[in-house]
């Protein structure tokens, strides 16, 4: 299939007490080249450590990013 500016890429990443990474992940998925739209899906499993707070405020600075 040969890629167009018209596709669309969904990323769907499970979060599990990764507050500590978090940050260097996201930064690092949206600052990586890709020649379509993207979404990045953050699904978070219940995390204990403030995962999903820090997932919620990058989610308002990034409107590539969603959060469940």
């Amino acid at each position: 299939i040969p890629v167009t500016r018209h596709m669309k890429l969904s990323l769907v990443v499970p979060v599990y007490n990764e507050a500590r990474h978090l940050e260097a992940v996201v930064h690092g998925l949206l600052r990586a080249p890709c020649p379509v739209e993207r979404e990045f899906v953050f699904v978070d499993d219940a995390s204990t450590d403030g995962s999903l707070a820090i997932l919620e405020r990058l989610a308002g600075l990034y409107p590539a990013m969603r959060v469940l």
